[in-house]
């Protein structure tokens, strides 16, 4: 599962290399916590970092924006001014939101507090519906399953012993009839 607290950015700085004798690209990595605009961390990236944040590495390798999965903060019925300052914060979704540490209240201001609870009762609700859900496919699924185990029974070929007694029960209802309408006619 992602931090959702932490922005991890990858950009390269010229470096001076004594063997070459010339300024060489290097890659760094710079992480810090969302919603404070204080760089925490700033290294020389390694494989490592390659790995642990592939998909801000891979973005950064195309050029691009790293994408950010989760839910719209607009879902949280905020209005538009307090929706962009969050994302003057770094923060684009309710995950990341209510993923804030105690700390970043302060930066919210009024109401900061708030919309964090606000945030993690709506990703709680959400997990409760995705349970509730999946619980409510599989019994569907189940049931699916029992009507199609039922309609291969009913779809199976008749034996020739079933064939002649409904042939012999159509018979004997066709001769009650006759039988009756002879009686009152």
């Amino acid at each position: 599962m992602r931090d959702e607290q932490l922005i991890v950015i990858f950009y390269t700085e010229a470096v001076w290399n004594e063997d070459k004798g010339e300024d060489v690209p290097v890659v760094f990595i710079k992480k810090r916590i969302r919603g404070q605009s204080l760089e925490t961390f700033h290294k020389m990236a390694s494989e490592q970092d390659f790995k642990d944040y592939e998909p801000e590495y891979q973005a950064f390798i195309r050029r691009e924006d790293v994408v950010n999965e989760g839910t719209d903060l607009i879902h949280l019925g905020l209005l538009q001014a307090r929706i962009d300052s969050l994302k003057k914060m770094d923060i684009f979704t309710i995950e990341q939101l209510g993923a804030l540490p105690e700390q970043i209240i302060p930066h919210l201001g009024m109401g900061g507090r708030e919309i964090i609870k606000q945030a993690k009762d709506f990703v709680s609700a959400g997990k409760t519906v995705t349970d509730s859900f999946s619980e409510e496919r599989e019994a569907l699924l189940a049931r699916i399953e029992k009507l199609e185990g039922r309609t291969r029974e009913v779809r199976k070929p008749m034996s020739e012993e079933t064939k002649q007694k409904l042939r012999d029960s159509h018979a004997r209802r066709k001769q009650e009839k006759i039988n009756e309408l002879a009686a009152t006619g």
